[in-house]
């Protein structure tokens, strides 16, 4: 970054308000709109990439701007088509009518304000279209104050917008949303922790919800953090697509199949349920979706024009949405316009309600040739039981390390080779300089820190011998279907004695 830019990334912040325009919410919607708010930040921004995405936007930058000691600031950008004078006056008005295309992933007309306001006491929006540049404010206490709506200087939108967004190129068009006062919590006061913490909530979140996007091309999404007291921006991270049904092999012979289900209380709707059977023991991302309990990912996942709405639960229609014996059992739903009238999507857009005695009788109607949705179940449980009593996958040395490692630690797993999985290790020269390794369970690798090879050479020998003994402290990690707090608490618990023995 040049030394200019450092210098004013301060006064950036200080984009002056010129005029003041009276944008009443539209009184039919905002009670009903208000009512319903309730976002994680994952969901929040997930929200603001599907404006992008309906803008056209072929990248997406979230970036965070920090101090030593606090999150400052959140920036959402992207290069779609941007707003022009009448787009802003709709976009900041809550509830406002906006005429949604089928195929927009915008639904309501709230998101941009109601994602945002969840995050922050203030929020900003700023556009270019070709030459002219634009900006709204709008706080909490302007919103107080009749729903006052900010206008904001274009000389100083331009300034601002006009910095390196990476990836992300606005010269011809794009829109920058800028959260600030967050609502953030950082209790513990580590501000790197909370930024590692964010980076993984919001990866997982995007890849998934956002998948067949990112698979396909049409979005690429990155993630990047800037300290505003340096300028220095740490290297931007790509949000990766997580494929909930994306494994080689099926687990049952005969699926995945489809089930036609017709929805008794809408009339003539009938949708579509794509049965899957995951492989037992699966290490794939796809399976375990970042981590956690994958028995809570089993049941239904909702799309709506691709993107995913719902990641797993049976609505209502089984008392236990986590019982460990259906793990396996994943069904993906494409809604139509027609669905609309009998499964309502929240206004996060994170979830279908719906009756679960019409879901459940739908779903007992429904047949795939002569097999019943009920069948599939079975077999779903059958899968699992079957594979409990076999011996569950173990990791072992992978590429990156030398080959006597790799053969011994196969050797040694005393399980049969279809069992094992193989962990990579790679030195990376751009990481955080409080982190010696980084596990990624995802991607089945360990990361070492170029920084201190040197250092960690010198104190244990070769670069053979640092990476057997990385894998041997944390090769358990790589084969866990719950992943809690407590074990990547451990990690970093080990980072921190390593880089005490390293300055010691």
């Amino acid at each position: 970054m040049a030394g200019s830019d450092q210098s004013n990334i301060r006064s950036l912040f200080d984009i002056p308000e010129v005029e003041q325009r009276k944008i009443p919410p539209n009184a039919g919607n905002t009670t009903d709109a208000l009512s319903r708010i309730g976002y994680e930040i994952e969901e929040s921004l997930a929200d603001l990439v599907d404006n992008s995405i309906d803008a056209n936007a072929k990248n997406v930058l979230i970036r965070f701007y920090f101090t030593a000691t606090s999150l400052e600031r959140v920036a959402i950008v992207d290069d779609g088509h941007g707003l022009s004078p009448e787009d802003f006056d709709l976009a900041m008005q809550l509830g406002a009518e906006t005429q949604h295309k089928p195929t927009d992933l915008g639904k309501f007309g709230v998101g941009l304000k109601t994602a945002s306001l969840s995050q922050c006491n203030s929020f900003s929006v700023l556009s270019r279209v070709k030459s002219a540049f634009d900006g709204r404010r709008l706080t909490m206490e302007s919103m107080d104050n009749d729903w006052t709506c900010y206008v904001l200087g274009p000389r100083q939108v331009r300034r601002f917008m006009t910095q390196d967004w990476g990836d992300v190129n606005v010269t011809r068009s794009g829109t920058v949303v800028l959260w600030d006062d967050l609502r953030i919590s950082n209790a513990d006061k580590n501000i790197n922790r909370l930024i590692r913490q964010l980076y993984k909530q919001i990866k997982g979140h995007l890849g998934l919800v956002f998948h067949r996007f990112i698979s396909s091309g049409k979005i690429n999404i990155a993630i990047d953090s800037r300290n505003i007291d340096t300028g220095a921006t740490n290297p931007s991270q790509p949000v990766i697509g997580l494929d909930p049904f994306e494994y080689r092999k099926t687990g049952r012979r005969g699926y995945p199949r489809d089930f036609r289900i017709p929805i008794s209380d809408a009339g003539q709707v009938t949708l579509t349920a794509n049965a899957h059977i995951w492989p037992p023991n699966s290490p794939l991302p796809g399976y375990k979706l970042g981590g956690g309990r994958t028995a809570s990912r089993q049941g239904l996942y909702f799309y709506r024009n691709d993107r995913l709405i719902q990641a797993g639960g049976w609505n209502g229609i089984r008392d236990n949405d986590s019982e460990p014996h259906l793990s396996l059992a994943r069904v993906q739903i494409n809604l139509t316009p027609e669905s609309d009238r009998v499964l309502r999507l929240n206004i996060q857009k994170s979830h279908i309600d719906v009756l679960p005695s019409i879901m459940k009788n739908s779903l007992d109607s429904a047949r795939s040739h002569n097999k019943t949705f009920n069948q599939f179940i079975q077999d779903a449980q059958d899968v699992y039981r079957g594979a409990v009593k076999s011996e569950a996958p173990i990791a072992v040395a992978g590429s990156g390390f030398p080959p006597g490692v790799r053969r011994e630690t196969r050797r040694l797993s005393g399980s049969k080779r279809k069992s094992q999985f193989p962990i990579q290790i790679r030195w990376f020269k751009r990481m955080n300089d409080d982190t010696v390794f980084t596990v990624d369970r995802e991607r089945q690798t360990l990361r070492l820190n170029e920084r201190y090879r040197s250092q960690l050479e010198g104190a244990g020998g070769s670069d053979s011998t640092i990476k057997a003994l990385v894998f041997l402290l944390v090769s358990e990690e790589f084969g866990r279907t719950r992943v809690r707090a407590s074990h990547d608490n451990a990690i970093d618990r080990l980072n921190i004695v390593l880089l005490a023995a390293m300055e010691a």
